[in-house]
């Protein structure tokens, strides 16, 4: 019962850890064409 609440608190540290981590400009690169970045 105790693996249930396990999973869920990993994901969580996740989630706001790409919004306001070193994955939030990822996210803005993965937002734009990569085409943009091979075109250069």
């Amino acid at each position: 019962m105790s693996m249930s609440p396990a999973p869920v608190p990993r994901p969580n540290p996740v989630a706001p850890q790409r919004e306001g981590g070193p994955t939030a400009n990822d996210h803005e690169q993965a937002e734009h064409p990569t085409s943009e970045r091979h075109g250069v």
